[in-house]
């Protein structure tokens, strides 16, 4: 037997998915107008197996590649700058160990 008075009221609200399409749920929001959803199975591509939808051909990736063109370095390009440095075994590195840890004792 439910006691009356402490549970919350359940209202019904409209939820519309981004095709149009629609259904309704039993909620506690107090909401009169249509829930608008974002993103759904529908148009996620996680579930519809399509790209990410960000291209290189993207106006705003465009601006903000534009805009980080000096900061952003590919490993081939740093490749073809400095050989040496692509390398991790390059003989102009030396690494020294120090059995105390790195703590120096005073």
């Amino acid at each position: 037997m439910v006691q009356k008075g402490i549970h919350p009221l359940l209202n019904t609200l409209r939820v519309v998915m981004r095709n149009g399409a629609s259904f309704t749920i039993q909620t506690t929001l107090r909401r009169s107008a249509p829930y608008m959803l974002q993103t759904d199975t529908t148009n996620n591509p996680i579930y519809t197996g399509e790209s990410s939808g960000l291209s290189l051909e993207d106006a705003r990736t465009q601006r903000v590649m534009s805009r980080y063109e000096g900061f952003v370095v590919d490993d081939q390009e740093e490749a073809a700058v400095d050989p040496a440095a692509a390398s991790p075994s390059s003989s102009s590195t030396s690494t020294s160990t120090s059995s105390s840890g790195g703590k120096s004792k005073k």
